[in-house]
């Protein structure tokens, strides 16, 4: 019975989309990992180092203004 499902027109047809549909998930996890790679961890990314720049700012505040805080009060240093 599976045999001739696969053999008519409704079988090929409904084997066709299955295959589109896993062709298009599988290019768009790659792109998604491409893009994380690129955009994210990049140091030198979109997000990377604009990230990167705000980190050296609150390490190098003289003033003390920026504290780290964590669910429990400030972070000694």
């Amino acid at each position: 019975m599976i045999r001739r499902f696969f053999k008519s027109e409704l079988g090929q047809t409904s084997t066709e989309y299955l295959l589109i549909i896993a062709v298009a998930v599988s290019f768009g996890l790659t792109f998604m990992k491409k893009m994380d790679e690129w955009v994210i961890r990049n140091p030198n990314g979109m997000i990377g180092k604009p990230l990167k720049d705000f980190k050296n700012k609150l390490d190098q505040d003289p003033t003390g203004r920026f504290r780290y805080y964590r669910s429990m009060g400030p972070v000694a240093r």
